[in-house]
């Protein structure tokens, strides 16, 4: 029985050993780059961006960073994270970004009726959506990686056993490869491939009606912290702009999607709306109801970088550059 245990513990000690070892590499390998796309909180670090983009699946998905900076001149990042539209997961984003850069000249959010409050100590939330893309961020995280380790609540076994959040995850493969982050390093965004194959009719009152009646009874909380939002951007010489991305038109209630102009009024924050006549009526624009295609995304930034009221809020600094 003895022999059996020594040998047991010394299985043990020994699978350890490997899996740190494994684990360093990884870790080696995937400083300071994405494995995916989304996990980018550590990404060019030093590196100073004219602008960086915030929000949720709609900013990830169509801010195009190459548009910016062949029609305006402007360098940016794109931090969008896919299934997290609650501001405090854009301020983790935020602070993220300023531990690791220049503060921006601008920060460019995706506002719209999807956009809702949360609890403002990272612990506190309960949205784990996605949250397998940041599993390397898990074991033994160093101090600052402690805000996401809390935001995403991963338990003691994923932060202090190596592997074990990558491997519980499934995430093994892409820390090897790294293949679709290869591509949003080259991109700078989550691109989005297909046509739009649903009947929008019967999608119709999804966004319209939901998220307006949420979006109505949660206004209070939400403008307070996009007040804190602004606020921590002046803080660090940033302005903040607010955009309302397209979505396809028949999914528009004109009385639901004017709140989030009407806030960022309230609180003199630049909003533009590009929901209106920016994206014709057509499927072939859009991979689903709420997200734009490669062709949709591309029209819509360009259509912003031309648009006056964005170029006002720049203050300037935009340069038309020739083609």
């Amino acid at each position: 029985m003895k022999q059996f245990l020594k040998k047991t513990l010394a299985f043990g000690i020994a699978l350890l050993l490997v899996a740190a070892v494994v684990q360093a590499l990884i870790t080696v390998r995937i400083k300071n780059k994405t494995t995916t796309g989304h996990d980018h909180l550590t990404i060019y670090p030093g590196e100073k961006f004219d602008i960086l983009f915030l929000g949720s699946s709609r900013c990830a998905d169509h801010f195009i960073p190459g548009v910016f900076k062949q029609d305006v001149g402007l360098t940016s990042l794109n931090m969008g994270c896919i299934g997290h539209a609650d501001i405090p997961s854009f301020l983790l984003k935020l602070n993220y970004y300023l531990l690791y850069h220049p503060a921006p000249r601008y920060v460019i959010m995706n506002f719209d009726l999807a956009t809702i409050n949360g609890p403002q100590d990272p612990a506190q939330n309960r949205n784990y959506l996605a949250k397998h893309y940041f599993a390397r961020y898990a074991f033994f995280a160093e101090p600052h990686n402690e805000m996401v380790s809390q935001y995403f609540g991963f338990n003691l076994a994923e932060r202090y056993l190596p592997m074990y959040a990558i491997l519980k995850y499934k995430m093994l493969g892409d820390c090897i490869t790294m293949k679709d982050g290869r591509n949003w390093m080259k991109k700078g965004y989550l691109e989005q491939g297909g046509v739009w194959n649903f009947d929008p009719v019967k999608q119709k009152d999804a966004v319209s009606r939901g998220h307006a009646d949420t979006f109505r009874i949660r206004y209070a909380p939400i403008k307070d912290q996009m007040r804190y939002v602004k606020d921590l951007c002046a803080k660090n010489g940033s302005k903040l702009i607010c955009v309302h991305t397209p979505l396809f038109s028949m999914v528009y209630e004109d009385k639901g999607f004017e709140l989030p102009g009407q806030m960022c009024r309230e609180l003199d924050i630049p909003y533009i709306d590009m929901h209106r006549n920016t994206i014709p009526d057509s499927v072939v624009y859009f991979s689903d109801m709420l997200h734009l295609n490669e062709t949709g995304a591309t029209r819509f930034c360009k259509a912003l970088c031309a648009d006056s009221t964005f170029r006002a809020a720049l203050g300037g600094t935009a340069r038309t550059v020739a083609p």
